[in-house]
């Protein structure tokens, strides 16, 4: 199970405290994996993770030129991607193609640990 740990933080409190309720979704991914009800549990993940993501992104683009950092419209075209990769896995969804959370699971792994320990870490 992946969880909150100091290592992932980026030295930002606000932007640390909207990745926990990132890591919360990919904890919430693997328990309802684990209890057998992923595919129940998948609708309302995607939905949660649509929702903040658009938040979240928003308000990160807003800090980047609030504090001039670098790297703004590289940062966008990560965020348009990965916002794209959800819009796709939901898609999945509805037409009846995505019956595990395993590839929710791991696109929410890789964004994490590419994502926020990489990128938004520099």
């Amino acid at each position: 199970m992946i969880e909150w740990k100091p290592q992932f933080s980026v030295g930002e409190e606000s932007i640390d405290s909207q990745h926990r309720v990132l890591v919360n979704l990919i904890c919430e991914t693997q328990r309802a994996m684990l209890e057998g009800r992923a595919q129940q549990a998948l609708n309302e993940v995607l939905q949660q993770l649509t929702v903040y993501v658009e938040y979240h992104f928003a308000w990160e683009e807003q800090w980047y030129e609030q504090h001039n950092a670098p790297g703004l419209t590289g940062h966008k075209a990560e965020h348009a991607r990965l916002a794209d990769e959800v819009v796709a896995l939901q898609r999945q969804l509805k037409l009846g193609r995505l019956h595990t959370g395993m590839p929710v699971l791991r696109f929410l792994q890789n964004w994490l640990l590419e994502h926020i320990d990489v990128r938004d870490r520099a």
